[in-house]
């Protein structure tokens, strides 16, 4: 069986995906991060984030596979959006290899549970988004995806940054009224889930939204850039410059594409805008980095099909090269 870079089957991306879960779960070094005895003010609960960075510390072997199945059900979710679509003038299941080494290779091994959960969180959010472009009513893409997007503020602070999301696809998508009402339920329903749990056993009914939002305050912008390690540096630049070149392919044949990958590219183009903006911020984790492989792993083969055999495959081996490096280091 030839093995092409560009046009790969599902088999061999699969491959691609679990050569690099196996990596990772070997090199991978799980958290120790366990709840505090003493609860914030107003808190009754730990945040979720807070419990799975618990439950990674006192069941690391758990944690490893559980984080494991849930980045080849993103894998797969990222390369079915791709492949069902129709995005690129090739058929190829290029971005499920290309999410399986970015995600490995910017989560550095470290804290698989919570950067993984983020990370298929926001597959799953991303390609129902997707799913929502339908002639008719799309309730159920729509509530998923908005939903999945809902649950990511709790489980690290700095993604509510990404919220803006939601209206970025009822708008760019064309989705009516009743489906911004749908949109608006899913994306407020796990907080609102979680705030009543927190009442209910006597705490504060706003307190976690209190302290989500209060990452977001005081200094510490840039601190999450400037303390990731130099391979980590490299890999993230070069996956980025990667991505501005292959939105650049992308505007200049723009009315090449159909209406729906379009705007799928589009979306994803702004989320790894917004993804790049939240690095920045105070309340930025480097679990939030993990998310440019969802976007990432959508755009790049957009340059991967349209450059020569010869460059696609030095580009493709320097990935997986750094990716490597990231995660054995």
């Amino acid at each position: 069986m030839n093995f092409s870079i560009v046009r790969q089957t599902l088999g061999q991306a699969l491959i691609m995906l679990l050569v690099f879960a196996v990596i990772t779960a070997v090199a991978g070094v799980t958290g120790t991060t366990l709840v505090p005895e003493q609860l914030p003010r107003g808190m009754a609960l730990s945040l979720p984030g807070e419990m799975l960075q618990h439950v990674e510390g006192l069941y690391p072997v758990v944690s490893s596979i559980v984080a494991l199945v849930l980045f080849a059900a993103a894998g797969l979710a990222t390369g079915r959006l791709t492949v069902r679509y129709n995005i690129y003038s090739s058929p190829t299941f290029m971005a499920m290899s290309l999410f399986a080494m970015v995600a490995c290779g910017l989560s550095g091994g470290e804290d698989l549970l919570s950067n993984l959960v983020l990370a298929a969180l926001f597959a799953f959010s991303c390609k129902n988004f997707s799913g929502s472009i339908v002639n008719g009513y799309g309730f159920d893409a729509i509530f998923c995806g908005a939903f999945y997007l809902g649950i990511m503020p709790l489980i690290d602070s700095g993604c509510a940054i990404l919220l803006p999301m939601v209206p970025v696809a009822l708008l760019l998508f064309r989705r009516t009224s009743r489906e911004a009402v749908v949109a608006l339920v899913g994306v407020l329903l796990p907080l609102m889930v979680f705030s009543y749990l927190n009442w209910a056993m006597d705490g504060d009914f706003r307190a976690p939204m209190y302290y989500i939002l209060r990452a977001f305050s005081g200094d510490g912008f840039f601190d999450v850039v400037l303390a990731m390690p130099v391979q980590r540096w490299v890999l993230l630049g070069f996956v980025l410059l990667l991505s501005i070149v292959a939105s650049g392919i992308f505007i200049s044949g723009f009315f090449s594409m159909s209406t729906r990958s379009r705007y799928i590219l589009i979306y994803h183009i702004i989320a790894s805008i917004v993804v790049v903006a939240g690095l920045l911020l105070p309340a930025a984790s480097d679990a939030q980095v993990v998310l440019l492989a969802v976007t990432s792993a959508v755009l790049l083969p957009v340059l991967f099909v349209r450059v020569r055999y010869f460059f696609a495959v030095v580009l493709y081996v320097v990935l997986v090269v750094l990716s490597v490096i990231n995660i054995l280091l």
